[in-house]
C-alpha cells in the first residue's frame, strides 16, 4: 500500500489516493465503483480505516485507487504507512447509491427552493432562493418584499380565472372523483397562490388510481401552459421520478393512452417498457446504445414490443433523440437516474415523486435538490412496501432510514389528502366471510359501485349523458366497484397511533395492531 502522485492535468487535479496492490484479485464482475473497503495493518484488525473504491475494479495489475471515506480515515491511513507498507483489507460493501445520495445532498440540497418546507413544512412556503433559507437571508428578502421562488406564485394573476377553468375542466373530462379532484385543486393552488405550501402529500390507498392521477395532473400542467396561464411557460418544466422504472413508465404509458406524447425518457433502454422506447433520450455513448436495442431485438419480443425497438433504433441512427432532455415539457426517470450526465444542464419546475413511501429520505431528495425545483407532489401510501433497507435497523429508533420523506412531512404537520376510492378489489371480495373483518377494520362498510377509469374518460368524451353501463359496453368492460372509505380509514390510522396524533402511521404499529387482531380472533374460536 503506497500514496499514487497527484498531478494536473489542464485545470483538474488528480488528489492523492491510496494504492492497494492485491495478492488474490478476484472476477473483476465482483469489484464496483464506491466499494466500502476495511484497511488495517494487521490481520487482527486492530487499528482500521475505511475507505472507497476510486474506479470500477483493479487495473490489470492488480492495483486498485482507494479514498479514505473522512478525515479521520486520511490521518489512520498516514499513521498506518509510516509503520509499515503491508496491509490487509476487506471488502465491506457496495454503497455506491449511498455514496451518490450522500454526494448529492452535500452538492446541491442549499440550491432548491423546497430546503425549508423539507426541512419544517410549518415554517411555511420554501426557502429564501437558493440559499435554503437562512436566517439572514429571509430578513433581507423581508426587507426588501422578495418571494422564495417556492413561495411565488407561477400563474400569471390576469390569467387565475382561465386557469381554474382549465383545471375544472381537466378534472371533469378524466372524470376524477371527490379525492382526486382534491389532490388537483390542492396542488394547482400551491402553483398559483402566493404562500401556499410548495409540497403536496396524496395518500392513495391500494388500486386508488394514483398513476392514473398524476397523469391527468401533468396534462393539467401542460393544458395550463399552452393557455398562457404562467409566468414563465417556457422554462415550466415537469418531472416525474420514482424508486423503480416499473413506476415510472406505468406514469408514461399512462400518458400514451390518454394520447400525451410531450415526454422523454431517461433511462437503462433495457429496462424501459417497449412503448416508452421511442420517447427515449439518447446517451452519449452511442454504440452501448445501438448494442443494446440489437440485444433487445434478438430476445423475444410481440410484433408490437419488435415495431418500438425498430422505431427506437431508426430515430437513435438519425440522433432524432439527442438533446431533447432539456426541450421536453415532461421527463420520466428513476430517482437514481436524474444523476445521470444528461441532466447536467437540466432545470425543472415540478417534481412529482410517485411512490414515495417506499423510497428512503436521501433517495426522494435526489430529484427535489438538484433541479432547483419550486413545487413537488409526492404520491404514496406508507402502509403499504416500507423502503429496503439492506441493514437491520434499530426497532427502538424511529428517526431512520426506515422513515420515509412522505411520512415525516405527514408527522411534522403537512396534511395528506387522502384517496378514499379504489377501483382494484370488487365489493363482492371485500364482503366475503373469510374478508369480514376488513369492512370494518378499513372502510367501516362504506361501500358503492363505480365505473373504472376507462368507462368514465370514454363516457365524457363521446357522450355526457350516457350511463356508466352503456359506456362500459363499449369498452368490453366491466364496471369494477369502489370503496369509499372515510370515518373507518380514519379510525384505523388512530388504532395505529399510540400518540392518537392525526398523522401517517408507523407500519411496526400496524403490524403489531393486525397481529393482535388475529390472535383475538384465533383464541375466541373466530
Amino acid at each position: 500500500m503506497w500514496y499514487n502522485a497527484p498531478y494536473q492535468t489542464g485545470n483538474k487535479k488528480r488528489p492523492k489516493n491510496l494504492l492497494l496492490a492485491f495478492e488474490n484479485k478476484e472476477h473483476y464482475s465482483v469489484y464496483s465503483k464506491d466499494d466500502l473497503w476495511a484497511i488495517s495493518g494487521d490481520p487482527d484488525f486492530t487499528t482500521t480505516f475505511i475507505g472507497r473504491s476510486q474506479f470500477y475494479g483493479a487495473s490489470r495489475n492488480s492495483v486498485m485507487e482507494i479514498i479514505p471515506m473522512s478525515p479521520h480515515d486520511t490521518t489512520l491511513a498516514n499513521t498506518l504507512l509510516t509503520t509499515t507498507h503491508t496491509a490487509w483489507a476487506l471488502r465491506v460493501a457496495s454503497a455506491s447509491s449511498d455514496i451518490l445520495m450522500m454526494d448529492n445532498l452535500r452538492d446541491n440540497l442549499g440550491r432548491t427552493g423546497l430546503l425549508t418546507t423539507v426541512l419544517d413544512p410549518s415554517a411555511g412556503g420554501g426557502g429564501a432562493g437558493g440559499t435554503g433559507g437562512t436566517g439572514t437571508a429571509k430578513a433581507k428578502a423581508k426587507g426588501r418584499g422578495f418571494k422564495a421562488p417556492s413561495s411565488a406564485a407561477l400563474v400569471d394573476g390576469e390569467k387565475l380565472e382561465d386557469y381554474w377553468r382549465v383545471m375544472a375542466d381537466v378534472a371533469g373530462s378524466y372524470g376524477l372523483n371527490e379525492s382526486q379532484r382534491e389532490v388537483l385543486t390542492q396542488f394547482a393552488s400551491s402553483i398559483a397562490v402566493p404562500g401556499t405550501p410548495p409540497i403536496c402529500l396524496a395518500h392513495g390507498v391500494f388500486g386508488a388510481g394514483k398513476s392514473f392521477l398524476v397523469s391527468v395532473i401533468v396534462i393539467f400542467l401542460h393544458k395550463a401552459m399552452a393557455s398562457g396561464c404562467l409566468r414563465k411557460p417556457d422554462k415550466f418544466k415537469v418531472l416525474v421520478a420514482s424508486m423503480t422504472n416499473v413506476a415510472v413508465d406505468r406514469i408514461l404509458l399512462e400518458l400514451l393512452r390518454l394520447e400525451f406524447r410531450d415526454f422523454v425518457r431517461v433511462g437503462s433502454l433495457k429496462k424501459i417498457a417497449k412503448p416508452v422506447l421511442p420517447f427515449t433520450a439518447q446517451a452519449k455513448n452511442d454504440h452501448e446504445d445501438t448494442r443494446d436495442l440489437q440485444d433487445l431485438l434478438n430476445g423475444e419480443l410481440t410484433p408490437e414490443e419488435r415495431r418500438d425497438v425498430e422505431e427506437t433504433m431508426a430515430k437513435f441512427k438519425k440522433n432524432m433523440n439527442k438533446s431533447i432532455t432539456e426541450k421536453a415539457f415532461l421527463v420520466g426517470a428513476t430517482c437514481l437516474a436524474t444523476t445521470f450526465e444528461s441532466f447536467d444542464w437540466y432545470q425543472n419546475t415540478v417534481v412529482i415523486l410517485d411512490e414515495c413511501s417506499q423510497m428512503t429520505e436521501p433517495m426522494s431528495l435526489l430529484p427535489l435538490a438538484r433541479f432547483g425545483s419550486q413545487k413537488a407532489l409526492l404520491v404514496g401510501d406508507p402502509l403499504q412496501l416500507p423502503p429496503t433497507i439492506p441493514t437491520t435497523a434499530d426497532p427502538s429508533r424511529k428517526d431512520g432510514l426506515e422513515r420515509t420523506l412522505f411520512e415525516r412531512l405527514a408527522e411534522s404537520g403537512l396534511t395528506p389528502v387522502l384517496l378514499r376510492t379504489q377501483y382494484r378489489v370488487s365489493c363482492a371480495k371485500i364482503n366475503h366471510p373469510s374478508h369480514a373483518f376488513l369492512p370494518w377494520f378499513f372502510f367501516a362498510s362504506d361501500i358503492s359501485s363505480g365505473p373504472s377509469h376507462v368507462s368514465v374518460i370514454q363516457r365524457s368524451h363521446k357522450s355526457a349523458t350516457s350511463s356508466s353501463t352503456k359506456a362500459s359496453s363499449r369498452t368490453g368492460k366491466r364496471p369494477r366497484s369502489c370503496v369509499r372509505s372515510t370515518t373507518g380509514y380514519r379510525h384505523f390510522r388512530s388504532l395505529m397511533c399510540r400518540k392518537g396524533r392525526r398523522c401517517v402511521c408507523s407500519r411496526k404499529h400496524s403490524s403489531a395492531h393486525i397481529l393482535r387482531l388475529l390472535m383475538m380472533l384465533l383464541f375466541s374460536g373466530g
